[in-house]
């Protein structure tokens, strides 16, 4: 049975989460997966979620974080183990520990914590970067990524973070300004499931 949780924060307006108020909620969130798997060991995948401000698919405005685990892998995530895979037979190294390596000679990327951070030279949106690593440990760092990111103009975000007992891997997608209809997705939708309103009954009753 899969299972999905929110944690929401207490504080309503996004600009008034600080830093402690951050960490604790990423304090809860890694105890609740701590717990999940202890709960429930046929769990395989666990995905870190934060749609952070307004237009992002079905969230509700309300600050939070969503923390989901599946007793079967997403779809999308078995093709990306399977291309890491390929890459390690291939070139018998670690795909994004390479990729790490090649935008840190370059001085676009930082590891604190052990979580690694560096742009993404193929982002899905306005602005990406990659996050891999420990989300939990690196989570100041990870909170001081992301306040320098608002304070220059970033308006609306998700994070999807894959935390499998091979891969902790996860992708900052800056959604653009909030006032703009193609701002409005979930992190969710980029790993295939999507996010629809519609009953197809409705729909069949108004054409036929």
């Amino acid at each position: 049975m899969n299972k999905i949780v929110m944690i929401i924060f207490k504080k309503h307006n996004f600009d008034d989460l600080n830093e402690q108020d951050f960490l604790l909620a990423m304090k809860l969130a890694q105890e609740w997966f701590k717990k999940i798997k202890n709960f429930d060991n046929q769990i395989e995948t666990k995905i870190f979620i934060w749609n952070y401000n307004f237009r992002s698919g079905a969230s509700i405005l309300h600050p939070h974080f969503q923390v989901l685990a599946y007793r079967s892998p997403l779809s999308k995530v078995n093709e990306l183990k399977e291309k890491l895979e390929n890459y390690q037979e291939n070139f018998h190294s670690n795909y994004f520990e390479d990729y790490f390596s090649l935008m840190r000679k370059i001085n676009l990327a930082r590891e604190e914590d052990k979580l690694k951070i560096w742009p993404s030279l193929t982002p899905e949106k306005e602005k990406g970067l990659i996050l891999y690593g420990n989300l939990f440990q690196g989570a100041k760092f990870l909170w001081e990524t992301l306040q320098k990111l608002i304070q220059t103009g970033t308006q609306s975000f998700n994070i999807f973070y894959l935390l499998d007992s091979d891969l902790n891997y996860g992708i900052f997608i800056d959604r653009g300004e909030v006032n703009k209809l193609n701002s409005d997705f979930g992190a969710l939708e980029i790993f295939g499931i999507k996010i629809i309103s519609s009953d197809p009954s409705e729909t069949g009753k108004i054409l036929f």
